[in-house]
């Protein structure tokens, strides 16, 4: 039992870490539904901490479903509100770096419904297949010799 408390509590902190990077950093998520499950794990993990930390709680039914229903919740309302949910979208793949051509400048758009849309150029740097690294670029920027211009137009799904 006291192994599977540690791997519990591991996958606990790991998950946390991941979320709490993805959303205060640069660091996106290539998926939303990574972001989902670390904010599912992490915010769920809170209300099972103190079962996870000693042997001598058990768990209480009443807490761990609010959690999974205030879960389930949060995770709707972000999903569904149109503030949030969009996000932004590559419409245009601008240049390539030579030596790795999965780091790319493209030209990103964010619709904000009413609003209109936000236009920004983006460095993104793929750090691992689940991860990216988005850097916003200014206007006035000078691309280097260590990137191709291929202006490769990307399909919206």
């Amino acid at each position: 039992m006291k192994a599977y408390k540690i791997g519990l509590l591991t996958l606990w902190v790991l998950c946390t870490v991941i979320f709490v990077i993805g959303v205060l950093t640069p660091l996106d998520f290539t998926h939303t539904m990574i972001m989902y499950v670390t904010f599912f794990i992490s915010f769920n993990g809170i209300f099972i901490l103190s079962f996870l930390l000693t042997d001598f709680i058990y768990i209480k039914k009443n807490k761990v479903l609010f959690g999974f229903f205030a879960s389930v919740t949060l995770m709707l309302a972000y999903a569904l509100s149109p503030q949030f949910g969009s996000g932004w979208r590559t419409q245009e793949i601008l240049y390539r770096e030579k030596d790795n051509p999965d780091n790319i400048i493209a030209f990103q758009t964010e619709d904000l419904g009413a609003f209109g849309i936000n236009r920004r150029d983006a460095k993104i740097i793929k750090i691992t297949p689940l991860f990216t690294f988005t850097i916003v670029l200014k206007k006035d920027r000078v691309i280097g010799d260590e990137w191709v211009r291929v202006n490769e137009l990307v399909k919206q799904q």
